[in-house]
């Protein structure tokens, strides 16, 4: 609920809400939404990509949105005030169809605000920069990167610190690890759009469609697969009876599954973003760090292939005996360990 978050983050996320919406009201009457039909797809088709999540990955490991690639087509098409309503239908599916869990009211109305503030935004920078749908691409470079930018930084932005205020943690560590890496998929996702909108101008709509139906069936095919392998990460995860703890490279902790919960006494949210060190007693704080820094480094090291007996810090100071096996997953660039 709204109420059990902090002070600052709860009225961050109101303002956000607020803001959105006086957005929405004020410009969105201004609109132009012919053809209603053509407009009328291209947000069913929004909705549909945003709800089932689907994504292509591209190189660096990250991923691009193809609920991305609609709203930044609708900006092009349409112009940012049209494109409101297509963030808005964007930002309501992402948190309620296809949902594992029931978002709070809140959690959705500011998913809806974030995209709206983003795509009017980065809208306004494309027109500023005197971006055209109907240039060429090689003139619609500039304004066309420089919208991409701009939302990715308007969406992303406010996101970390929303998460950074309700959670307790670093903005600027969750923007850096989090965001930052899928910079490049904002760049791409702002060409595709144009690409294809150019392609469907010269070879027809009917034509675009018939070759964009071998992609479509690609990207279906990967939510579906993606989506079986995290919900049975997700099930091992609740089920296990070991405490599952999984951090990134900096061993910030990304992941705390229920039975680390109980064998801890930190609530999940409370301790997502915290340094694992709070989980170590202060007199062998150092030789576990070490340890873990050069298995994350290297692979090598006491946590090599073995197990290793150590003692935890509870919340409440108190310390107890456990045994502690790592397993080191990912890239070199995004190594990330489970324990």
């Amino acid at each position: 609920m709204l109420r059990d978050l902090p002070p600052r983050g709860r009225w961050y996320i109101i303002a956000v809400v607020a803001l959105g919406a006086l957005l929405f009201v004020t410009l969105v009457p201004r609109a132009t939404l012919t053809p209603v039909l053509s407009f009328g797809f291209l947000a069913l088709l929004s909705v549909l990509t945003a709800a089932f999540k689907v994504q292509f990955p591209i190189t660096g490991g990250s991923n691009m949105s193809v609920s991305y690639v609609v709203d930044i087509a609708s900006i092009l098409l349409w112009g940012p005030h049209a494109a409101m309503i297509v963030g808005a239908a964007s930002g309501w599916s992402q948190s309620t169809l296809n949902a594992r869990k029931r978002n709070p009211p809140f959690r959705t109305l500011f998913n809806m605000a974030m995209l709206v503030i983003t795509v009017e935004a980065a809208g306004q920078v494309f027109r500023a920069l005197g971006g055209s749908v109907d240039a060429r691409l090689v003139a619609m470079a500039v304004p066309l990167m420089a919208m991409a930018f701009s939302y990715f930084l308007v969406n992303t932005i406010p996101l970390a610190l929303a998460i950074a205020l309700t959670t307790n943690q670093n903005a600027w560590r969750i923007w850096r690890t989090d965001f930052l890496p899928n910079a490049p998929s904002y760049l791409v996702g702002a060409a595709t759009a144009a690409i294809v909108i150019k392609v469907a101008e010269t070879s027809g709509y009917a034509l675009t469609l018939l070759l964009a139906l071998p992609v479509a069936l690609l990207a279906l095919n990967l939510y579906r697969a993606r989506g079986e392998i995290e919900a049975r990460q997700g099930a091992i995860l609740e089920a296990a009876q070991d405490a599952i703890i999984t951090m990134d490279h900096q061993l910030n902790i990304r992941e705390f599954n229920p039975a680390a919960e109980q064998l801890f006494g930190y609530a999940r949210l409370d301790i997502l973003g915290r340094h694992v060190q709070m989980l170590m007693p202060q007199a062998d704080r150092a030789q576990y760090l070490n340890a873990l820094g050069e298995y994350l480094t290297s692979g090598r090291g006491p946590l090599a292939g073995r197990q290793l007996e150590m003692h935890g810090l509870k919340a409440d100071g108190s310390e107890f005996p456990m045994e502690l096996t790592v397993a080191r997953l990912g890239t070199d660039s995004r190594t990330i360990l489970t324990a």
